[in-house]
């Protein structure tokens, strides 16, 4: 069984010497997990490897773990297509909750919760 203690998992996408993607998730619980974080290359985005490893980790939660539910929180920057991204691969925002906002200092970031039935 996993427990939240026994988490993140990491997915990675590598090509030699260079981290092209990753994927960070964690179990919640038995039907629900968390995306974490998803990184992918700069030198690397609008190839479709951003899906690519999304859709494999969606596809290992749900064969290994038996996940039904993901949730995640999109940290996007004001002119950024985060969100949009997540809703073309079948996340949507979640209604109930509220978007906040996030000041690092640097950059003043939204803050979208939103999830996705497996």
């Amino acid at each position: 069984k996993h427990l939240l203690s026994q988490s993140p998992k990491v997915v990675l996408y590598e090509k030699p010497g260079i981290l092209v993607a990753q994927c960070g998730y964690s179990i919640i619980n038995s039907t629900t997990s968390s995306i974490n974080n998803l990184y992918v290359n700069p030198d690397f985005r609008q190839e479709k490897i951003g899906s690519r490893i999304l859709k494999f980790t969606e596809s290992t939660l749900k064969n290994s773990h038996n996940i039904t539910n993901i949730q995640l929180l999109a940290h996007e920057l004001p002119h950024d297509n985060l969100t949009s991204f997540f809703e073309k691969n079948g996340y949507v925002i979640q209604p109930r909750c509220s978007i906040e906002t996030y000041d690092d200092g640097i950059n003043l970031f939204n803050l979208v919760p939103m999830s996705k039935k497996l």
